[in-house]
């Protein structure tokens, strides 16, 4: 059974963020990071962040993604059942420079009315650095989600709040 938390939903829900990750989070933590429009031509190996919404709007949905030729890595924390699909710019992007796309999740790990996907991305993203040259196709999943659930739960949403407030994020 899911918890109201893990939902959302109920008296538990003042325990989320109420505010998404904003540039200056991100660039606490050095990461590079594109709207959906203004993703360049070409970009070296290396982790990214990227919002589904396009230049001049206010963000959608945060997702993250790792280039390591001839991979990119990709991470949505809604899962490819509700919104995973890397964008049409991301997939082009992808086939102009030779890139072969690996998903990681298929499943949720983010609650559907939470407005964490910028912490677990900033997560996520943090981990793909930190073992970068581990990584590979056989080792993404394990590398991505240890210790999370493979749906929303509490777990997933204590794990990405206290490590975003150990990091100074949040």
């Amino acid at each position: 059974m899911v918890s109201e938390i893990s939902q959302g939903i109920g008296k538990s829900y003042s325990e989320y963020p109420y505010q998404q990750v904003t540039d200056k989070e991100i660039n606490k933590l050095h990461f590079k990071w594109f709207m959906r429009n203004g993703l360049p031509q070409t970009l070296n190996d290396g982790v990214y962040l990227y919002n589904t919404d396009s230049k001049g709007n206010g963000g959608k949905h945060w997702q993250c993604f790792c280039l390591k030729y001839p991979n990119i890595y990709f991470v949505d924390p809604f899962g490819s059942e509700l919104n995973g699909l890397p964008s049409e710019e991301l997939r082009e992007f992808g086939k102009r420079n030779g890139y072969k796309m690996i998903y990681a999740n298929e499943y949720d790990i983010q609650a559907l009315l939470s407005w964490l996907c910028g912490y677990y991305s900033l997560y996520f993203a943090t981990k793909m650095r930190k073992y970068f040259n581990q990584l590979n196709p056989k080792t993404f999943d394990t590398i991505i989600h240890k210790g999370y659930t493979r749906y929303p739960s509490d777990t997933n949403v204590k794990i990405i709040t206290e490590w975003s407030k150990k990091v100074g994020i949040l």
